[in-house]
């Protein structure tokens, strides 16, 4: 469900993001195993239960456990979620899968328990706030 990012989600999100290594990927070319926290945001857009590379909508990082839930976190850019309530969509998948664009689909998916964007967003010509938390099950991610 897309909710408006709280002001406590906000400072969890920086506070773990302030603390991580840097990630990259240079030019939108994925490198294998080079990057292992980076991921790739999906949405089940035909809804047929089937996650193909076709329905990858953005990349993000994962960038820790929550200290109250102990949710996963994986950030990502705001306008990669703020539009799904708007489209009717709930759920959203992420998969650490090197083959992010495999026709197939990739491995390893792990469905969202939650996204939300900075409610600022989209609130100024800059986009100063365009982040985004998807939220997955506690121990989810697993050997990053």
């Amino acid at each position: 469900m897309r909710k408006p990012l709280s002001s406590s989600v906000l400072a969890i999100t920086i506070a773990l993001f302030a603390h991580a290594e840097a990630w990259a990927i240079s030019n939108g070319v994925p490198d294998g195993n080079g990057h292992p926290a980076v991921g790739a945001l999906y949405v089940d857009f035909d809804s047929n239960g089937t996650i193909t590379g076709d329905e990858l909508v953005c990349s993000g990082a994962y960038v820790g456990r929550t200290k109250d839930n102990g949710y996963d976190a994986f950030l990502t850019a705001g306008h990669c979620v703020e539009f799904a309530e708007e489209d009717g969509i709930t759920q959203m998948y992420v998969s650490f899968d090197t083959l992010a664009f495999d026709p197939d689909g990739p491995t390893g998916i792990i469905p969202s328990v939650a996204f939300f964007f900075d409610p600022n967003f989209g609130h100024d010509s800059g986009n100063w706030y365009d982040f985004g938390i998807v939220l997955l099950p506690a121990g989810s991610v697993v050997g990053i």
